[in-house]
């Protein structure tokens, strides 16, 4: 989920929850708030096995990931700070 679809989400659950002439003091604060976490200096996690920098090394029946930057072995759910997403 990107951020942009989180936003929505929080803005459509509490404009549902409320009606437009009950809807609560400070509500549209609590909702800018929450946006403003979200848009928080965060990197997206990329997991090893979807990872630009990874192969597929080992034999026909052991085959385990290689990351080609650290030319380290790597489990699936792995995951580094120089992890990019793969365009395959």
């Amino acid at each position: 989920m990107t951020r942009e679809e989180a936003i929505t989400i929080i803005k459509t659950i509490v404009y549902m929850a409320c009606e437009e002439d009950d809807f609560p003091e400070g509500a549209d604060e609590a909702i800018d708030m929450a946006i403003e976490a979200l848009k928080a200096d965060t990197v997206e996690v990329v997991r090893c096995k979807d990872c630009k920098h990874k192969y597929v090394s080992g034999n026909g029946t052991t085959q385990y990931y290689v990351c080609d930057f650290m030319d380290a072995q790597f489990e699936d759910e792995g995951y580094c700070h120089h992890g990019e997403r793969s365009e395959e």
